[in-house]
């Protein structure tokens, strides 16, 4: 027996509205008429993370996440190690030199100076090891990417429509995960 057209389309009904949220979710912020996109000079500030014990928490599980899919000997040293060096920095600092250059501090990483051109650079990474930092600015946020034998670590910072908050998204990945560590803290400009 063929199902009329109106089942057939009553059945996938619910698909659309699912659809079309996933790709309001995936589609990151316009601004709205009379806001514009942050500039590199917008960014500009020293700020104090406000995300508190509920994206510590968030923090916290993305590395169980990651950590459980690990071979059951190895979880627990990796998850204590792991949780050791991946923690919410407190504060970070940009200061922009020019407009192809920031300085930026993570709590006592930095100063460090990078240009937002895409081009790389050697530098000490926040544990002392040598680290190709990569900086670029581009649709209102600055991506800093930070590459070292133990693994490479994507920053992006996105100022809030209110100019006073900024997002970090974080992706962390290295060749002894089973996938990348991937979080969001926010801060507020001091």
């Amino acid at each position: 027996m063929r199902e009329s057209r109106w089942k057939r389309t009553r059945r996938w009904a619910w698909a659309l509205p699912l659809a079309l949220l996933g790709v309001m979710i995936a589609t990151p912020a316009r601004p709205t008429q009379g806001q514009r996109a942050a500039t590199l000079e917008d960014l500009e500030g020293r700020y104090s993370f406000v995300g508190g014990a509920r994206e510590e928490r968030r923090l916290r599980g993305a590395i169980d996440e990651v950590v459980d899919r690990m071979n059951l000997f190895v979880r627990e040293i990796a998850r204590g190690e792991i949780r050791r060096n991946v923690t919410a920095d407190r504060r970070i600092e940009i200061d922009v030199v020019d407009d192809r250059t920031v300085r930026f501090r993570f709590d006592d990483w930095g100063p460090v100076r990078a240009r937002v051109d895409g081009r790389s650079r050697q530098v000490r990474g926040p544990d002392g090891s040598d680290t190709r930092l990569t900086a670029r600015f581009g649709g209102g946020r600055l991506y800093l990417q930070q590459v070292s034998s133990r693994g490479t670590r994507d920053n992006w910072l996105s100022l809030a429509s209110d100019r006073e908050r900024v997002t970090l998204q974080v992706r962390i990945r290295a060749d002894q995960l089973p996938a990348p560590i991937e979080y969001a803290l926010t801060y507020r400009r001091r």
